[in-house]
């Protein structure tokens, strides 16, 4: 599986509040909370809708006006992160195939 079939989504489980840039995570069957701060909060809020790890740190990029190289790999870091958390999901692109039939 290679990059551009992979976006990431905000886990259906995960009950949050913004304020400001930041976000507060929350789990019903859980009694922690996390907290994303800054560029992990403003992260949170652009993956309103499913994305890949690349059109996040393009968005990003454009927002703090810096190459999308320069924080791509930062931003995969976080996402994985988020998502050993149980904050993210995985969704895979499937590939359709025409039928032969």
């Amino acid at each position: 599986m290679t990059e551009p079939d992979v976006r990431y989504r905000r886990s259906p489980v995960a009950i949050y509040r913004t304020v400001g840039p930041d976000v507060v995570l929350a789990r019903a069957d859980l009694p922690d909370v996390d907290l994303l701060e800054g560029t992990a909060g403003l992260a949170w809020q652009l993956l309103d809708a499913p994305s890949t790890s690349l059109d996040l740190a393009s968005a990003l990029a454009d927002l703090y006006d810096i190459p999308v190289e320069a924080i791509h790999g930062d931003v995969r870091a976080l996402l994985d992160d988020l998502g050993d958390r149980g904050w993210v999901e995985v969704e895979t692109l499937a590939t359709v195939s025409p039928d032969a039939g």
